[in-house]
């Protein structure tokens, strides 16, 4: 997997590299070894060997038919091209995270939002946080529609560190789908949302 800058709608200076060998034909992920960080563009690819000793191909971002100027390909990563056809049935998704900082004059007060663990979820998942004071919390997690799937916590809570577990189920009880999963934590006017793969 590669992940460039962006170099005027073309990929650019290579940012990261990591070999990686698929173990699903399903949805996957791949973690970085260290963080990145972006002002602008980015793209995200991957390397395909050919047929033919030493051919390749790379290709960017989601394989979207209505979004063809996304995809780009190359032999030498010199020169881009825009290919009219994928090899293959692969798609990449950036799952990008960011948070929200809270700053007072006197003092710096961080609201802090942790990525859940373990994730991928298999079973249960722990998700943690930080209150610099007390105050209202609400805690969801939304699927890829935008769906409230579960509320974890809605009430005053008092500064410090906090741990919610959540087992995979719904607010019905039922065990949520694998895919692409949101968890938000709200406090007064912070807000702040990262991402958790469930299998």
């Amino acid at each position: 997997m590669y992940v460039w800058d962006d170099a005027g709608g073309n990929p650019g200076t290579l940012r990261a590299q990591k070999d990686y060998i698929p173990s699903t034909r399903d949805w996957d992920v791949i973690n970085l070894d260290s963080p990145i960080q972006f002002s602008s563009d980015f793209w995200v690819g991957y390397r395909i060997p050919m047929r033919e000793p030493g051919d390749s191909i790379y290709v960017t971002l989601d394989t979207q038919s209505n979004y063809p100027g996304i995809n780009k390909a190359s032999v030498d990563l010199s020169s881009w091209t825009t290919p009219t056809s994928m090899p293959g049935d692969i798609m990449i998704r950036a799952i990008v995270e960011y948070q929200a900082v809270e700053e007072e004059a006197s003092s710096t007060k961080v609201l802090t939002l942790n990525q859940n663990y373990p994730n991928p979820v298999i079973k249960n998942t722990n998700i943690s946080y930080t209150l610099p004071s007390e105050t209202k919390v609400k805690l969801e997690i939304y699927d890829a529609m935008g769906r409230v799937v579960k509320t974890l916590a809605n009430e005053v809570q008092s500064s410090g560190n906090k741990v919610m577990k959540w087992n995979k189920r719904n607010a019905t009880g039922e065990i949520v789908s694998s895919g692409i999963y949101f968890y938000r934590l709200t406090t007064g006017s912070k807000t702040i949302t990262k991402t958790m793969i469930v299998l």
